[in-house]
């Protein structure tokens, strides 16, 4: 997410104000609710891989079906919409940096990317995985 400052302890940002721009990244810290605990009690990690002037950040991560859940293998991994949204920041800085975002997921061989709310190009209907199991599979985004 962008952001104005990043604290020392790495506990706490500074909103992103428009002007200055430093990106960090975060976590959930509940598996069942993406945005539980961002941005209160989580560390932040600065986003340091830049690409030709480009700020971009690579995060893998694993999916799988609950073990124990009795079921064996779910069809059809995809990604069916991504948002970009602030709570401290102005709409006019939400809505620039909505439209210039770009997140590209990769699972195998597959790979679909996605802006604001919308679908841009990749594997047909947005899927990276034809099944999933109990055992990881890694998406990177």
């Amino acid at each position: 997410m962008p952001v104005k400052a990043i604290a020392e302890d790495k506990k706490s940002v500074t909103p992103f104000d428009g002007t200055s721009l430093v990106w960090v990244s975060t976590y959930s810290t509940d598996p069942s609710n993406a945005t539980a605990g961002v941005g209160t009690s989580n560390n932040y990690s600065d986003v340091t891989l830049n690409v030709a002037d480009n700020h971009a950040l690579k995060v893998d991560f694993t999916v799988r079906l609950k073990p124990n859940s009795g079921a064996t293998a779910a069809n059809n991994l995809k990604v069916t919409n991504v948002r970009f949204t602030a709570t401290t920041q102005s709409e006019d800085i939400t809505d620039g940096l909505s439209s210039s975002l770009r997140v590209l997921f990769v699972c195998g061989e597959n790979k679909v990317v996605w802006k604001h709310g919308e679908y841009v190009v990749g594997k047909a209907d947005s899927v990276l995985a034809d099944t999933v199991t109990t055992d990881d599979l890694t998406v990177t985004a």
